[in-house]
């Protein structure tokens, strides 16, 4: 899905109170309100690309360990 995309239907949902985009330290940093005090922020060298990272699904969650194993083994 194109940025533009991205941006029309986070925008129709709702789910865009809140969109910035800054540079800094030679990079771009886009911050996405998610509701209340919560922020999505995402750095990348590109504009576009930090924005694009802030509608990625977000990362799966390693899986939990089975039975009585730990993370020591």
């Amino acid at each position: 899905m194109s940025l533009e995309q991205h941006l029309r239907e986070a925008a129709r949902s709702g789910r865009l109170p809140a969109l910035t985009l800054w540079r800094t330290n030679g990079r771009y940093q886009a911050n996405l309100n998610t509701g209340g005090n919560s922020w999505n922020v995402q750095h990348a060298d590109d504009p576009v690309d930090a924005l694009l990272k802030l509608f990625a699904p977000p990362p799966s969650a390693p899986p939990a360990p089975a039975g009585d194993e730990d993370i020591f083994g």
